[in-house]
């Protein structure tokens, strides 16, 4: 308690976003391998796609209300990144079927998301994988940012700086 949040409502939002992020960890690669899972009477596809539209809806108390913060850190940043990842793994289940309006909404909260600069630490790799996700539902990613992410995390883990290829 006071170390951990939330310590107020309005981080209860950021706090549901971690938990539907973390857990889809696990699940994606399950909906991977069996879109038309189903746990305890649970269709698991549709229960994510449902709690990732929920991030977008006023009315729903998971609603992620941007802030702007001046580009200074948020754990919204890692926790978009997370997401990023397993909808990448997934796209047939997590992104594919989506509605029209609630795939404009994501799109648009990946955009605002890239607003936020990353600490230096392994969180450079959240943002690189919101440049990922846009990149992999039409976006122009920020080629930049991925490779700054790139090259400082095989700084910190190679000790050498890498070369991408060329096109």
């Amino acid at each position: 308690p006071g170390i951990s949040y939330p310590r107020n409502a309005g981080q209860i939002p950021t706090e549901k976003l971690e938990g539907l992020s973390r857990t889809l960890f696990v699940a994606a690669p399950l909906l991977k391998e069996n879109p038309d899972l189903i746990i305890n009477n649970i269709p698991v596809g549709e229960y994510y796609r449902h709690q990732i539209s929920n991030l977008f809806s006023p009315k729903s108390s998971s609603y992620i209300k941007h802030r702007a913060r001046n580009g200074g850190p948020s754990q919204n940043l890692v926790e978009f990144g997370a997401l990023a990842i397993s909808m990448i793994a997934a796209p047939e289940v997590l992104w594919e079927p989506l509605d029209s309006i609630t795939k404009e909404h994501v799109i648009n909260e990946f955009v605002k998301i890239r607003l936020i600069k990353p600490f230096n630490s392994n969180w450079l790799l959240f943002a690189a994988m919101v440049e990922s996700f846009l990149l992999q539902v039409g976006e122009v990613p920020d080629e930049a940012r991925i490779d700054n992410a790139i090259d400082k995390i095989n700084q910190w883990y190679v000790g050498e700086r890498s070369e991408r290829p060329s096109d």
